[in-house]
This record gives structure tokens, sequence and C-alpha cells, in this order.
């Protein structure tokens, strides 16, 4: 067990469910944890610091005590979303302060001594379906015929040699808070006109496959 010196550093936003379900489980089995949650950041006495000699935080929390960063054991970093309180400024400033929190915060985990899951650039990098589709295909995955590009010409044409295909965005394909754009079957009567967007926002085009099941396996370390 971890003891009162070395706890658990939950890094994620409020509305997180599986973040609410890992802290429980910790908490039962004895754990020490510490909670922050990014986008509600004005409700903790919190301070970040960086200089020569490394990293240094301390949060205060009503419910949960003081926490300084060296004496994390671990760091759980699961979905954290922006800070919310830069709206109190005026809205010309509110990306460039979310962005620069965000960055701060990022590089103060990554550079983070002890175990990390998962260090934030390590997930932005699995993140590339650029890359998922090569290292799947080198390592001997059935990769389903794929387009991903700005040719128009050439997009269309898969498409028309395809009985079904679906499009799905490069990103998170998140377009506002509220709204998400995901994995969608393209219609095979499309015409050029329709994808004309692509030019400046390349899609990834597959051929459908009906699929069998789902699967999400966690690799922690050799664990499966």
């Amino acid at each position: 067990m971890f003891s009162y010196r070395n706890p658990v550093l939950i890094v994620t936003s409020q509305a997180d469910k599986t973040s609410d379900y890992v802290e429980n489980i910790l908490r039962k089995r004895g754990y020490s944890v510490y909670r922050l949650n990014t986008d509600r950041i004005e409700e903790y006495d919190i301070s970040f610091t960086a200089d020569c000699n490394g990293y240094e935080m301390c949060i205060s929390h009503y419910v949960q005590g003081k926490l300084s960063f060296e004496n994390v054991k671990s760091i759980y970093f699961r979905k954290p979303t922006l800070p919310k309180a830069v709206h109190q400024y005026h809205q010309t400033y509110h990306r460039f302060m979310q962005d620069e929190f965000l960055t701060f915060l990022l590089g103060m985990i990554t550079s983070f001594d002890g175990i990390v899951l998962t260090d934030p650039y390590i997930l932005k990098r699995a993140n590339n379906k650029l890359l998922q589709m090569k290292v799947a295909e080198k390592i001997g995955f059935k990769i389903p015929d794929t387009i991903v590009g700005t040719s128009i010409d050439r997009v269309f044409k898969f498409i028309s040699l395809k009985s079904k295909t679906v499009v799905k965005p490069l990103s998170h394909g998140r377009i506002s808070e509220n709204e998400l754009v995901y994995t969608c079957i393209v219609d095979r009567n499309i015409n050029l006109d329709d994808l004309r967007s692509l030019s400046t926002s390349p899609h990834i085009f597959q051929k459908f496959i009906e699929k069998e099941a789902d699967l999400r396996l966690t690799v922690v370390g050799e664990k499966v």
C-alpha cells in the first residue's frame, strides 16, 4: 500500500466516470488518492512552479488536505479538460490561457520520474491514426482497404469501387463542446462537390467491415 507520503494523483475532469471508478477502487484498497479535476481548477488552492531544480506543485483542497508533487508515488492521467476559470477574463485570451495551463501541466507530468498511466505525450502519439495503421500492418494485423488524404479524385474513385465505405475523423472528431463526429457510412452516390472540403480537411476512408465484436485491451508494463 502507498503511505500518505506517497499517494496516487488522479488528473482528470469532474465528469469522467472511469476516474470515479478507479478512485473508488483505490480508496477501498487503502490507497491515498488525490484528485485534480482540471476543469474545476478554480475550486482548488493550487500552485505550480518550475525552475532549474525541477517542478513543484502544491494542492490545498477543502476535502483532501494538502499534497506536494514531490510526494506523489504515481499519476493516473485520464481525459482532463481545459479549465473554465479563464471565463472571468476577456474572451480574447481564453484559448491562450487554457493552452498555457495545459502545456505546463503536460510538461510537468511528462517530467515526473514515477509511474504515469498514461504519459500524455505517449497517448498523443498512440492516438495518431496514420501511425496506428503503419504499426498495425507492420506487426501483422489485417488492415481494411484505406485511403487518407486530400485528393478528391482518388477518394471519389475509392468510394465508387467499394460496396460500402466508412469515413472517420483523423483527430478526436470534436466540433464543439457538445458535438462530436463519429464513424459514418458514406453514401455511395456521393458526388465530387461533396468532397471539396477534403482539400483542407483530410479524413480516413475505409472499406466497411461487418464487425463480430469489440475488444479493448489494456496493457500495463508486461501485463495484459
